[in-house]
């Protein structure tokens, strides 16, 4: 009986071991088993990208601001350029690429600014302020610097020229002292010069360094007029020329700008005239014009009778300038000598029986004509007509200049 017992017990066993192993019913096993798929069949761009790449760029975002403030400066208006980029920039002032823009449309409105009036103290003052926000906002790398540091220098430098010229002009005004007017010369002069060696094609340098050139040799004509020294004279009217004639080469031959220069280089010259000595009796050699004339000069005025305004520029040389010396009475003068200059060219002159001279030839210009010498009057008071007469070079101006004898 024991032994029956221990059979079904050991069966009964098993068949619970086999159940509890999963052999029993093996379709309801495999409908219960879920269906997996491996992350690692999956396609690549189904997989989100985490970290700073997942936001757009500062340039991709405002792509369409950038596009727009740089198509505005592609047209001069670097004003709304900058009004459209510069809020951008308050908020991302790291990114380098809005910044180097904005420092770009900066500096390029300054030049602008300073082109259309380069000799305007209160433009250049207006320019330089521009230039100084380009440099502010420039991010500090080798593009940021360079070139519009050396422009903004030289803008620096032109606004002290022009400066110091103001305080010249205002001081011999005031008839303030000579070595007042000379320091505040001598302060526009460095200045410019700094500004010419730097940067000589940049708007407004040469003008200010003309400017200044013309200012300095002013004062040295005026010395040379107010100094009973001969000697001093001498020596202010040679610093005088060497100025003027800086001032004319910097321009080309008879260009506009250069007319404050050649008139200076005129007003030196014929101070210099003035300033020589006047032979008397005693001094003058045997048979020379005036050894036998005591007389202390007579007195001779420039007439224009015909003259042009200023004209375009022309290629030309087929304009002259003609005339008559004759004395007090009407009677002409012949032997009269004199020349027509504009600083650059000068044309000598020789009047004669009837008086009369004339000289062709002469191009686009402002011409000055000058009586140099009447015979038998070493005294003679040299007179230049004034302002000069401008030509254009065409055959169809002929200028008249009379010189007459003042009673």
């Amino acid at each position: 009986m024991k032994r029956w017992i221990r059979i079904i017990v050991i069966i009964f066993g098993g068949t619970i071991f086999i159940s509890a192993c999963g052999l029993v019913q093996p379709a309801q096993q495999r409908s219960a088993l879920p269906t997996v798929t491996p992350v690692a069949d999956l396609p690549l761009t189904n997989v989100p990208t985490a970290g700073p790449t997942s936001t757009p760029s500062v340039t991709n975002r405002y792509a369409d601001a950038i596009e727009e403030a740089e198509a505005a400066a592609a047209q001069g208006d670097y004003e709304r350029a900058i009004t459209i980029l510069a809020p951008i920039y308050s908020t991302y002032r790291d990114n380098e690429t809005i910044a180097t823009l904005l420092a770009k449309f900066y500096h390029s409105w300054g030049r602008q600014t300073i082109s259309a009036n380069p000799t305007d103290p209160s433009t250049i003052r207006d320019a330089l302020d521009l230039y100084i926000r380009a440099r502010v906002v420039a991010p500090s790398t080798d593009e940021g610097t360079g070139q519009p540091d050396q422009e903004e220098m030289v803008v620096e430098l032109l606004l002290e020229t022009w400066t110091a010229i103001e305080q010249v002009r205002r001081l011999s005004s005031t008839a303030a002292s000579a070595e007042e007017q000379a320091a505040a010369a001598e302060l526009a002069l460095t200045a410019s010069a700094k500004a010419n060696e730097a940067l000589s094609e940049f708007p407004g340098v040469r003008e200010a360094y003309t400017a200044a050139l013309v200012e300095a040799a002013r004062l040295q004509i005026n010395l040379a007029k107010d100094t009973s020294n001969r000697e001093a004279s001498v020596v202010a009217l040679r610093r005088a020329s060497e100025l003027c004639t800086t001032a004319v080469d910097l321009w080309p031959a008879n260009a506009p700008e250069s007319e404050p220069a050649r008139a200076c280089l005129r007003d030196q010259r014929v101070a210099a005239r003035l300033n020589e000595p006047t032979p008397s009796p005693a001094t003058a050699r045997s048979g020379s014009p005036g050894a036998n004339n005591a007389s202390s000069g007579r007195v001779f005025v420039s007439i224009p009778q015909r003259t042009f305004p200023p004209g375009p520029h022309t290629e030309e040389r087929d304009s002259c300038i003609s005339g008559t010396v004759v004395s007090a009475d009407g009677t002409p003068v012949a032997g009269a000598v004199g020349n027509v200059n504009n600083a650059v060219a000068f044309l000598s002159w020789t009047s004669d029986a009837s008086g009369r001279y004339s000289v062709c030839g002469l191009g686009w210009s402002n011409w000055a004509v000058v009586l140099d010498y009447v015979p038998g009057q070493p005294g003679l008071s040299r007179q230049v007509a004034l302002g000069g007469i401008w030509l254009d070079g065409t055959s169809q101006q002929q200028a008249i200049v009379v010189f007459r004898e003042r009673p």
